[in-house]
């Protein structure tokens, strides 16, 4: 076992694998973050009626964001670190479409 852990192989794995981590932390975890704080955002009792409003956007923040969850999945269950192109397309529609529901509950909170 120790003797695999010295291997150019093992060395090459663990770089990917921080890249990865890298990526999760700087991309994927905020993307949690911000869907969880638009939705405590729509909790405000000021905002209800705006809830209804976006609610097909939420519908669609939760399926962008299942999505991002499963290339997560599938990433982490077959440890394929370089494995992330199509992550990153997930996080970028899920953040085109975080950024237009903020901007349509922005506006219902200056209303």
């Amino acid at each position: 076992m120790e003797a695999h852990k010295k291997t150019p192989l093992h060395f090459q794995k663990l770089k990917e694998f921080h890249k990865y981590q890298e990526l999760y932390l700087t991309k994927v975890l905020p993307c949690f973050t911000k869907e969880e704080e638009l939705c405590k955002t729509l909790d405000d009792p000021f905002l209800s009626g705006k809830r209804a409003q976006v609610a097909l956007d939420l519908e669609r923040l939760e399926g962008l964001l299942s999505s991002v969850k499963k290339k997560v999945q599938t990433i982490e269950s077959s440890l394929d670190w370089t494995n992330c192109s199509s992550l990153i397309a997930e996080i970028k529609k899920f953040q085109h479409a975080l950024q237009e529901t903020e901007t349509i509950v922005e506006q219902g909170k200056s209303r």
